[in-house]
């Protein structure tokens, strides 16, 4: 059953070959797991983004290090798609260990680094776990690889490829109700829901709607917001899971599972073998952080940049309008130095007050309120 194996027996069922020693990738709660890499023998790190079709390399990187484009490659992101270049072959490294050797886009990363708030060079996109079986730990905030002894691992849960290649497997949104997930560590929402599958089987229903802004390669997308009671993923069951629906949806399957929810569980990643196993972590019944401002912002250098507020929101009410920049939050300067103290302003306890200093407005008050 899954969920049963605790933690610590891991290491005594894997088999004849012990799998690799732990590297710190982060644990999920703040940005995106990222992997230290050499590639063609330049140090950086790497974010590992199981819902990348592709590998891909940040442009200022590529062209600081004359890695050049050899064709054109069409890639699908979120809401649209984007013509890039592809480049040769590179040879990536993970300390001693060869990962892969693949081509990579060159796309224009800063926005999702921005997002993240770290820096981003690499993406390890579908190759990389086609061809490495990886396992994460968010209790230790680390992973590791593993070659041999896959084999004597139990409960695993099926994965399929779909025809746009993303790695799939099936949960339960609500009883009764089934479908395909994408699997996407580079995803910082819990769950996505196409428009279709939410409208077709009434997943608003009873509830208010919040929206909110995201940002990535395609550019700035507004989502609906609700909440699942109840989510089944294996033998586990879920509370209170958030979920967004995007105005547009560009992929086979019709929900996909993000970081935020995918560290819930103990992972063990065999898409080259079509599988995947989910433990429960420690913490894995807390609940879910969700927007209580309605506010979707930038960091823009010295200021945050407002890109989305939400209808009859906390942000709405006090007054803040898209194009709207701020410069201070109770009397601290938005800078580098407040970025990661103000990275998530929604997401503290619903009470919680913000005096805004605004550019070119008066000053305003925000108060979170859980709307939706």
């Amino acid at each position: 059953m899954i969920g049963a194996l605790p933690a610590g027996a891991i290491a005594e069922r894997a088999g004849a070959e012990a799998p690799g020693r732990w590297v710190s990738c982060g644990n999920g709660e703040d940005s995106l797991l990222t992997l230290p890499v050499k590639v063609r023998g330049i140090e950086t790190r790497a974010v590992v983004d199981s819902g990348a079709t592709r590998s891909a390399v940040d442009a200022g990187f590529a062209a600081r290090h004359r890695l050049h484009g050899v064709r054109d490659h069409r890639v699908t992101a979120l809401t649209r798609e984007t013509v890039t270049r592809a480049t040769g072959p590179l040879h990536i490294e993970a300390g001693a260990r060869h990962l892969l050797t693949t081509s990579a886009l060159i796309l224009d990363l800063a926005p999702m680094a921005r997002a993240a708030r770290i820096p981003i060079d690499l993406v390890l996109g579908h190759e990389f776990f086609a061809g490495n079986m990886v396992e994460i730990d968010p209790d230790r905030g680390a992973l590791r690889f593993w070659t041999n002894g896959s084999d004597n691992i139990n409960n695993w849960l099926p994965v399929v490829q779909k025809a746009d290649g993303l790695f799939c497997t099936t949960i339960k949104p609500k009883p009764g109700l089934e479908a395909a997930a994408i699997v996407d560590l580079g995803c910082s929402t819990p769950l996505y829901i196409s428009a279709e599958y939410a409208k077709e089987n009434d997943l608003f229903s009873g509830m208010r709607r919040g929206s909110s802004a995201s940002l990535g390669v395609e550019g700035v997308a507004v989502s609906q917001l609700g909440r699942l009671e109840s989510l089944r993923v294996g033998d586990v069951i879920l509370h209170d899971v958030p979920f967004a629906v995007p105005p547009l949806w560009r992929f086979a399957a019709p929900m996909i599972m993000g970081l935020p929810l995918l560290m819930r569980f103990h992972c063990r990643l065999a898409f080259g073998r079509s599988r995947m196993q989910l433990v429960r972590a420690s913490g894995s019944n807390r609940p879910f952080v969700r927007d209580a401002s309605g506010l979707s912002v930038l960091h823009a250098g010295d200021h945050l940049q407002v890109i989305h507020v939400a209808k009859h929101s906390p942000a709405a009410r006090a007054g803040l309008c898209e194009g709207d920049n701020i410069i201070a939050i109770n009397d601290e300067r938005v800078g580098a130095a407040g970025t990661l103290i103000h990275r998530n302003l929604g997401k503290r306890p619903p009470g919680t007050r913000y005096a805004l200093s605004m550019l070119a407005k008066d000053d305003l008050e925000l108060v979170l309120e859980e709307y939706y």
